[in-house]
C-alpha cells in the first residue's frame, strides 16, 4: 500500500500548498481534510462498517465509511473513494449533500483537520458489500435510533451521538 499524500490547509479550509505525507508529524496550525459518507437507504437505515480488529484506532468498532482526502482530491471526492474502498458501495455525486462541517485543532499530538459529512439518499444491497483488507471486517444497517444506543455504550468510533442527531434532521 503506497503512502497517503495529503493537502495542507490552514485554519479556514484555505490550500497552503504544502502537502504531507500520512504518519509524518504536522504543525498544530496546519490541516488536513476528512470526508464522511452517512449512506442512509430510503427507510430510514445506515449503513455501518465494523473497524479490522488491527485497526491501530477503534479496531472492532463500527464506523462510517470515511478517511482523508489525498491530495489533489475535493471532499466529495474522498467521501466516493473511501465509501467504495471500504465497502464496496459505488456512490455518483449528484446524489451526495454536504450536511455538516467542523474543524478540530489538535496541539496535543494527533492531527488537526477539517471534517465534512456527506449524506447519500441510497438503498443499498448486501451483496454489493466488499471489506477492504485491514480496514473493515463487518458491515449493519441501523436506524438512528439503534445507531445512537451504539453510540452510549461506546461501540463507534469516529463521530458523535449530536452529529447523528444532526444529519437525522438533515434528512
Amino acid at each position: 500500500m503506497k503512502n497517503e499524500i495529503w493537502d495542507v490547509l490552514d485554519q479556514h479550509r484555505n490550500p497552503t500548498g504544502k502537502t504531507i505525507e500520512r504518519g509524518v508529524p504536522m504543525s498544530p496550525k496546519d490541516f488536513h481534510l476528512v470526508a464522511l459518507s452517512w449512506i442512509v437507504s430510503q427507510d430510514g437505515n445506515i449503513l455501518l462498517m465494523k473497524r479490522s480488529l488491527e485497526k491501530e484506532h477503534g479496531g472492532g468498532m463500527w464506523s462510517l465509511p470515511s478517511g482523508s482526502a489525498v491530495a489533489g482530491e475535493t471532499s466529495l471526492d474522498a467521501a466516493i473513494r473511501e465509501a467504495y474502498e471500504e465497502s464496496g458501495v459505488a456512490l455518483s455525486a449528484e446524489n451526495g449533500k454536504l450536511v455538516h462541517q467542523y474543524t478540530q485543532s489538535r496541539s496535543g499530538g494527533g492531527y488537526s483537520a477539517h471534517y465534512d459529512h456527506w449524506l447519500f439518499i441510497r438503498d443499498v444491497d448486501p451483496n454489493e458489500i466488499k471489506f477492504q483488507d485491514g480496514e473493515t471486517c463487518g458491515y449493519r444497517f441501523a436506524t438512528f435510533e439503534e445507531l445512537c444506543d451504539l453510540i452510549d455504550k461506546k461501540l463507534c468510533f469516529g463521530f458523535t451521538k449530536q452529529e447523528t442527531m444532526f444529519i437525522q434532521k438533515s434528512i
